[in-house]
C-alpha cells in the first residue's frame, strides 16, 4: 500500500476521532438545559445529529426511557476508526484483529452501561447510608432508574426470600461490580489477546 494512501487513511482516522469527540460533546451538552439555545450547541447539533438520528431510529437501542443509540454510534465510529488506523499503520488487517476489535467495541458499549448502573446503585446506597432526602426529584429519578435492576438482581440472588433494603442495595452493588470485573477479565485479558494472535 502506497505512502500516500496510508497518509490519507491516517488523516481520515484523525477526522473520525474528532467527530467522535464532537458526538461526546453533544451528549454532554444535552445534560445541561441552559446551553440548548447557545451557538455552540446548535453548531454541534448540525454536525452530529444526522449521524446520531440514523441510529436513533432503531427501537432496539431504546431501553425504557433511555436512548442508548449515541453509545452505539460512538462504538461504530470507534470500530471504523480502529480498522482504518490499523490499515494505515500496517497496510493490512487480519480477521483475528477485526474480531478482537469488534469484541472490544461491544465490550466498550456494555461497560458504559455497566458503569452507569453501578453508579446509580452506588448513589442510591450512599443516599440510604447518609439518610438523604429521598423525596427530592433527583433521588426519585435515581430510584426510578435503579429500582428495576436492584429488584431483578435480588430476585435472582435470593429467589423468594425477603431481604431488607440495605442488604438488597449492598448485594446489588457487589454483584454488579463482581460481574463487571469477571466480564472485563474474560474479554480484555483472555478473549481479545487470543483473537489478535489468530494468523488469518
Amino acid at each position: 500500500m502506497g505512502d500516500m494512501i496510508r497518509s490519507l487513511l491516517s488523516v481520515f482516522s484523525g477526522l473520525l476521532m474528532l467527530y467522535s469527540m464532537l458526538i461526546f460533546i453533544r451528549i454532554v451538552l444535552t445534560l445541561f438545559s441552559s446551553v440548548h439555545s447557545g451557538k455552540l450547541f446548535i453548531y454541534v447539533c448540525r454536525i452530529t445529529d444526522p449521524y446520531l438520528f440514523w441510529f436513533s431510529r432503531f427501537k432496539i437501542f431504546h431501553v425504557g426511557n433511555m436512548d442508548l443509540s449515541p453509545i452505539v454510534a460512538i462504538v461504530v465510529l470507534t470500530i471504523v476508526n480502529n480498522v482504518i488506523g490499523k490499515i494505515a499503520e500496517t497496510g493490512t488487517i487480519t480477521i483475528g484483529f477485526f474480531l478482537a476489535l469488534l469484541l472490544s467495541a461491544v465490550w466498550q458499549a456494555v461497560s458504559y452501561i455497566f458503569i452507569f448502573f453501578i453508579l446509580l446503585v452506588v448513589l442510591r446506597l450512599l443516599a440510604y447510608l447518609l439518610s438523604a432526602n429521598i423525596y427530592s426529584s433527583f433521588w426519585r429519578l435515581i430510584d426510578f432508574a435503579s429500582r428495576p435492576l436492584i429488584y431483578t438482581i435480588n430476585r435472582i440472588l435470593f429467589r423468594n426470600r425477603i431481604v431488607n433494603y440495605f442488604f438488597g442495595l449492598l448485594s446489588a452493588t457487589l454483584t454488579l461490580v463482581l460481574l463487571y470485573a469477571i466480564v472485563y477479565i474474560l474479554v480484555n485479558r483472555i478473549a481479545v489477546p487470543l483473537l489478535v494472535l489468530l494468523p488469518i
